[in-house]
């Protein structure tokens, strides 16, 4: 699927039948503004091919609390493209073929998927590295990835459910659900994706009983600090050798990575 999504990319490079946008829609950043955060991730980024050949500093970012309001926003032309880790942006481009691409930013430092608790929860931040660590030393991470991420095609997310357990503890997450196929929550309510996966197979592994919140992505941090949950979906963070970065606030702490993006892409209609 990707090749067919670079080839696509390649022929409007040629055909240069669209410019490259100028105002790009991203997901809000807690610890930088929309005037900061050009330098910010143009730092970031290791090389990339914009159409047109457009300028990257000519480039105005615009904050969306949701993949949904940013897709709004594009369809009412207050934005001209969508800046996304590339396997969300992959699935959004097969599944509806009114999507295209309109450029690829190669990162300098990996961005990675991890788990955000509150600051005085570190005993349930390190229940969640151990069964993270099991999953990759026995394959079942890589499995999962490439059931609910690398194979998954234009097939809506598929739904999970989780083990239930009368004697648990449990566990209240707080997801944004509208990141498919890594986040997603489906109309019904159900819980689905990659993400979920990840869950309901920590929850098998520490006999935990997982209660999914969603929430906006600007709110996950109050989530943790009000106590509303005592876990949060985290996409905001990168490797940078052996040291980990997160856009948070003070006082979260968060379990190894679990998955990466190396590519972010531009989409636009």
């Amino acid at each position: 699927m990707k090749k067919v999504i670079l080839l696509s990319f390649v022929a409007i490079l040629v055909l240069a039948q669209c410019s490259f946008a100028n105002t790009v829609g991203v997901l809000g950043k807690l610890n930088t503004t929309e005037e900061d955060f050009p330098k910010m991730f143009n730092d970031e980024i290791r090389s990339d091919v914009l159409a047109n050949g457009a300028n990257k500093n000519d480039v105005n970012y615009r904050f969306y609390d949701s993949l949904n309001a940013m897709q709004m926003a594009l369809s009412k032309g207050e934005i001209d493209s969508m800046l996304m880790p590339d396997s969300i942006a992959d699935f959004i481009l097969a599944s509806d073929s009114s999507y295209n691409l309109k450029g690829v930013a190669a990162l300098r430092y990996p961005h990675v998927l991890a788990f955000g608790f509150a600051g005085n929860n570190s005993f349930l931040r390190h229940m969640f590295n151990d069964s993270l660590s099991g999953m990759e030393k026995d394959g079942t991470l890589g499995k999962l990835i490439m059931t609910y991420v690398n194979n998954i095609g234009v097939k809506n997310p598929m739904k999970v459910s989780f083990p239930e357990f009368k004697e648990g503890m449990t566990v209240r997450v707080a997801v944004t659900g509208d990141l498919p196929p890594v986040d997603y929550v489906a109309a019904d309510g159900t819980p689905a994706g990659f993400n979920t996966a990840v869950l309901a197979e920590i929850s098998r592994r520490l006999k935990v009983n997982i209660q999914v919140i969603q929430v906006e992505s600007g709110a996950r941090a109050a989530a943790l600090t009000s106590g509303r949950a005592d876990c949060a979906f985290w996409f905001e963070g990168y490797s940078k050798g052996n040291e980990l970065v997160f856009d948070a606030p003070e006082g979260l702490i968060f379990s190894n990575p679990y998955y990466n993006w190396h590519k972010f892409f531009y989409v636009g209609k």
